[in-house]
């Protein structure tokens, strides 16, 4: 099991192996920096732990390293058990999923007799066909792309390549140092190879299969040394922040989506086709609609990833000895890596997903349909 691997010796001989090739690296010890490795400071009246910068990266770079450890631990658990029994075992379905409910029929929405199940009945298998072909596109370099990436690029990325999430008030304080995360980019969303729509189900299931050229990452934290004045630290060094930056990629990725749907007639019909003319409303009202959304499947058939780049620190010296640590792990794990993706989306994420699901619905907050 993971906690037996984390316990034992194999994941200890690989950490002594990452600090001992990475000790050359580092920065010379305390003694040699002629600082404190730490000091009690008043601030606002209370005694308040503060460690200099080279403490603080010290830190960060021995977080980093046990944490690619245990990411490569759980990926070799996850790569030895049989993925491909798991995926394809018959997957519960929550019951009742339609509990006795007059069930919006997804094959044929025009029989609700609803507007908008008119109006679905009457677009959505030419959506369907616009997405998933090729148009007309005069930013591709051979004037066509599918017609998915170019509607994501209208509503998603305008000016930009990137979908870029900011974060607020996520940060934490160690040592009279602040950690914050300061924004999440998503590159590759509009990289769609292939997209595809199919009902398995008249009633419920609706499987999206599709293919994506690469998937970029990048995760910015915002590292504050002047959290708190620190007399340890000169005034051009207390002010000096550093912005850590991951960078993860993926490529050749292909995966199948199932989606399971109860939408309740009743409720659906009694929704006002204004009210889903404002694009603020449409997944409140078709949430307030929902008896059940369920994700039976979330299959990655193939993926390759790319060695992870963490850069951004002042110390040269700590940002090689992370990039040495990741590489000695990654070139060594990573077919065991690729091989546990498709076992951890199917298993872990897909559960948390559905979780998450779950509470949406059930929360009022998002399901207020003017």
């Amino acid at each position: 099991s993971v906690d037996s691997l984390i316990s034992g010796s194999w994941m200890q001989g690989e950490i002594d192996l990452l600090l001992d090739g990475a000790e050359a690296k580092c920065i010379d010890g305390a003694e040699n920096t002629h600082m404190n490795i730490l000091s009690l400071e008043n601030v606002d009246g209370l005694k308040k732990l503060v460690l200099p910068r080279e403490s603080i990266e010290s830190l960060i770079f021995f977080a980093i390293v046990a944490f690619e450890v245990f990411a490569t631990v759980t990926a070799v658990e996850y790569s030895t058990t049989d993925g491909e029994n798991l995926i394809s075992e018959k997957v519960p379905v929550p019951s009742p999923f339609t509990d006795g409910i007059n069930v919006f029929d997804l094959s044929n929405p025009g029989e609700s007799g609803s507007k908008i199940g008119m109006l679905l009945d009457n677009g959505f298998d030419q959506v369907v066909r616009l997405l998933g072909e090729m148009a007309n596109d005069s930013n591709a370099a051979d004037g066509t792309d599918l017609g998915i990436n170019i509607f994501l690029r209208s509503i998603a990325f305008g000016d930009t390549d990137a979908l870029s999430i900011p974060f607020d008030g996520l940060s934490y304080e160690v040592g009279g140092t602040e950690f914050s995360l300061a924004t999440l980019e998503i590159r590759g969303l509009d990289t769609f190879t292939e997209f595809k729509i199919s009902q398995v189900d008249e009633t419920k299931t609706v499987v999206f299969d599709f293919s994506l050229d690469h998937l970029d990452l990048t995760l910015e934290v915002e590292v504050n040394m002047n959290a708190n004045s620190s007399s340890m630290q000169s005034d051009s060094q207390s002010d000096e922040k550093e912005f850590i930056v991951i960078d993860v990629s993926a490529k050749d990725i292909n995966v199948s989506l199932s989606l399971m749907m109860a939408i309740d007639l009743d409720i659906f019909e009694a929704i006002e086709l204004g009210s889903v003319m404002n694009s603020e409303n449409i997944l409140p009202c078709l949430l307030s609609s929902m008896h059940q959304f369920f994700i039976p499947e979330l299959r990655i058939s193939s993926i390759d990833i790319e060695e992870p780049v963490i850069s951004g620190f002042v110390s040269h010296e700590i940002e090689e000895a992370i990039a040495m640590a990741t590489e000695t792990l990654f070139n060594k794990y990573k077919l065991d890596i690729v091989a546990a993706i498709p076992t951890i989306f199917e298993s872990n994420i897909r559960k948390t997903l559905n979780n998450m699901i779950r509470e949406s619905i059930s929360n009022p907050v998002n399901t207020n349909c003017p």
